[in-house]
């Protein structure tokens, strides 16, 4: 017998999964455009998009998504790490790479995480409803039909998993990263359902592994660690009473099994040279949210019994929220009518699932809820939990699981046995058509509180006639069941969201503010440069300058520690590691040292006749050299050294430049501890210049012309991090010998300078260690092995 080619193995392969993928791509972004009123050129999303994802795309894509140059900017808190603290998505690399504007990049990123949800989702679904349809007794067994053969059936499971509410508060507030973390729960209980099925397919292997190489590379720990803790119990639950009476004559289900292990871990170690830079940051000195630090668990917000009452329907206007338009999405977690369907599923076959939905619950909710002993006992158990606050996306491993399990038990209910007649293709649509559509029209005419009774008053009575009288399925097509729900689900995700930003809006309007600006002040092209706004754009908030491309030392980001912890000291004040939002006001006592140390030369104020960049008169500048190195033992000790100063006298001015001049502090810990003792400074430091101090808006370069007659501290006026090397340069840009670098006054970016040196380079590295790139391409060597087996399996 002539074996199949590879065109006809992948094609027998794609079957009804190409159909779902081809779904997915094509009814996503369609539904936005239709139900959801977006327009191409408007960003889908907005909130923490926009001040954060968007701005670094911007500074990404100048670089062609290459995220090696994406490492450092001096422009945002007084310089800030962008890869190691926020990561980048591979699919960010892959629009850079495309030359995509930032705004169609975050669509196709959007786009992206919720066909990754929808086909995994819908995939698992399909699996469950095939795993518990098989025959508990020995023998083939009469097969069970593919649900996904009906066009009707797959656009309703894509809208109720892709347009999930729940899903919406995450996408409409920025909240990507949180989602790209739980893809490995959603790509596992796909999986492995699909393994115990022998539904293993090319669609399945391309889109887990897809979802799998975002889980680690971007800063969405809490997703990877919630769906760790509480969805465990769940994934346990699943399968390991079918694991465990799976028998051995079953080669195909443990081939499966195989290939599934594989492809989760071809997807861990694909993450790895992201991951290194993004482990390094969370355990060094510059981090201020770490991995070892004290409990940050319920510094926001804390969950309480009408949170989750609220999160018991869709709709958002059922009941009074009662908290904080701001809050909403931290503390709502919608289920719907979905927790009906959940009858649905044939318990006596899935004991184990109930089992794990109900610990995965039971730890969830007293721990947002801060409820004895839970709250207190699994952090001590696991302390990976005590570095994420807003405990109630603990809930999320369960609002992402009943989806699936509850469609998967509808499936079953109308198609097992002798119901499957209620997708009978022979008898007449056309009664079923109106009353779809008529159906579909009542729901998006209704107002929300009217829809969502609907909604659950239609469940409550296809379950009631569904189980006094089975016949009655014949009611109830299945196709029109799961479209009408999945039209409930984007109508309620519809809730969710905010105004689109517009090109105009931005784009357009930050550039031009920026050039107005850079026109009147151009020194404030040098990064090393800053500037104070007294004017806000209203999407980008104190990122402002960000957006303009100005440098400033207000922000909103997870700044670096040592820099929070210097602005603490300096204000007598305990370090909040938690702190988002950075404001310095010029009327502040320690904004004169601030205004030195990070050479902040300008104010920007606005009124009717336009931008105004005010000079804040003469600073330290971008770099200057110190006589001396003095040695102290914490921030609270250089803070009493330094705070001082910002009350001296008249000419404090003068005497602030001359006093931070005499020396510069070096804080002894975890950063200087390779610096050796006898680096003191030269008797002829007080004659080393420096003669320019430059860094290009965008870059993450700094070039420094100097003349030393001798060894000397050299700071310059961005944040140190571990990531920033120096080293001497020749005139054709070859490097010459590496330089001590050390945090200068606990958080600025130190350099020993030797004699003689005429120009120097500080600029940052990826962290890359062996074990990243082994990883990785290992990670790449397995995927190809799974398709080659794969291939062969099928042929």
């Amino acid at each position: 017998m002539k074996k199949p080619n590879l065109v006809q193995s992948v094609f027998r392969s794609l079957s009804n999964d190409a159909f779902l993928l081809l779904t997915c791509l094509v009814c996503i972004p369609l539904t936005w455009m239709i139900f959801l009123g977006w327009e191409i050129g408007s960003a889908a999303t907005s909130h923490d998009t926009l001040p954060g994802i968007f701005l670094s795309l911007k500074s990404l894509f100048s670089h062609h998504g290459d995220w090696t140059s994406y490492l450092y900017r001096p422009d945002l808190m007084g310089g800030f790490k962008l890869h190691d603290v926020s990561g980048c998505l591979p699919i960010f690399e892959f629009c850079g790479l495309l030359g995509l504007s930032p705004i169609a990049s975050i669509n196709l990123t959007v786009f992206f995480i919720q066909t990754c949800i929808a086909f995994l989702g819908s995939h698992a679904a399909l699996s469950l409803y095939f795993l518990w349809n098989q025959p508990e007794h020995d023998g083939p067994g009469e097969k069970a039909p593919d649900p996904s053969n009906f066009w009707f059936i797959r656009i309703g499971l894509v809208w109720l998993f892709a347009f999930a509410p729940v899903i919406g508060w995450r996408l409409c507030y920025g909240h990507y990263f949180l989602i790209t973390g739980s893809f490995f729960f959603f790509s596992t209980v796909a999986l492995y359902a699909a393994a115990l099925t022998d539904r293993i397919s090319y669609p399945l292997i391309l889109i887990a592994t897809l979802a799998n190489i975002h889980f680690l590379t971007a800063s969405g720990f809490q997703g990877v660690a919630y769906t760790a803790v509480f969805g465990c119990p769940i994934i346990l639950g699943l399968f390991l009473p079918p694991l465990l009476n799976l028998k051995r004559e079953s080669k195909s289900q443990l081939k499966g099994l195989v290939v599934a292990t594989a492809v989760l871990v071809a997807g861990v170690l694909l993450n790895f040279r992201h991951f290194a830079g993004l482990l390094d940051h969370s355990l060094g000195s510059d981090a201020s949210r770490t991995l070892n630090g004290e409990s940050v668990i319920y510094s926001y917000t804390t969950a309480n019994l009408w949170d989750w009452i609220t999160s018991i329907p869709w709709s958002k206007s059922i009941f009074n929220l009662e908290r904080e338009f701001p809050f909403h999405h931290e503390t709502n977690y919608p289920l719907g009518p979905l927790l009906l369907l959940l009858a649905f599923i044939p318990w006596k076959k899935a004991k184990g699932l109930g089992v794990g939905l109900l610990i995965s619950l039971g730890l969830a909710i007293p721990f947002s809820m801060n409820v004895e002993p839970v709250a207190s006992l699994l952090p001590k158990l696991i302390p990976l939990l005590l570095g994420f606050r807003v405990p109630a996306r603990a809930i999320l491993p369960f609002a992402f699981t009943v989806p699936i399990v509850a469609t998967a038990g509808l499936l079953y209910y109308f198609m097992k046995g002798p119901n499957r007649y209620a997708l009978n293709q022979n008898r007449s649509q056309t009664p079923f058509i109106l009353a779809g559509c008529g159906a579909a029209i009542l729901l998006l005419m209704s107002p929300p509180e009217l829809r969502e009774l609907l909604l659950w008053f239609g469940v409550m009575a296809m379950g009631a006639a569904t189980f006094i009288d089975r016949k009655n399925f014949s009611l109830f097509p299945l196709g029109w069941v799961m479209m009408i729900l999945g039209l409930g689900t984007v109508l309620s995700f519809k809730e969710r969201l905010l105004p689109y930003p517009t090109e105009e809006q931005i784009v357009i309007t930050p550039d031009r503010i920026g050039a107005e600006i850079l026109s009147k002040a151009p020194s404030l092209s040098n990064a090393l440069v800053r500037a104070r706004f007294n004017l806000q754009i209203p999407l980008f908030g104190l990122n402002t300058g960000y957006a303009v491309g100005v440098s400033t030392l207000d922000g909103y980001n997870p700044p670096s520690f040592r820099f929070l912890s210097l602005v603490a000291a300096l204000k007598n004040e305990p370090v909040q590691r938690m702190t988002m939002v950075m404001v310095l006001q010029e009327n502040e006592p320690i904004f004169p040292i601030l205004k030195n140390l990070y050479n902040v030369q300008y104010r920007i104020d606005a009124d009717q006749t336009g931008i105004k960049p005010l000079s804040l008169g003469p600073t330290l500048g971008g770099a200057w050299f110190s006589e001396k190195i003095e040695r102290v033992n914490s921030f609270q000790e250089l803070g009493n050294i330094l705070r001082p100063l910002s009350t001296s006298a008249s000419t404090l001015e003068d005497f602030l430049r001359k006093a931070l001049k005499e020396r510069t502090f070096m804080i002894v810990d975890q950063a200087s501890r390779n610096i050796p003792g006898t680096l003191q400074g030269s008797s002829r430091c007080q004659e080393a210049r420096v003669l320019d101090a430059q860094a290009l808006r965008g870059e993450q370069i700094f070039r420094v012309k100097v003349s030393t007659p001798g060894d000397c501290p050299l700071t310059l006026a961005t944040n140190w991090a571990s990531d920033l090397v120096a080293e001497t340069q020749d005139g054709t840009g070859k490097t010459l010998r590496g330089l001590i670098t050390f945090p200068s006054y606990g958080a600025l970016m130190g350099v020993w300078v030797p004699q003689g040196t005429t120009e120097l380079v500080v600029r940052a590295v990826p962290v890359l260690p062996f074990w990243a790139n082994f990883g990785f391409f290992l990670g790449v060597l397995v995927v190809l092995v799974v398709l080659g087996e794969h291939y062969y399996r099928r042929i």
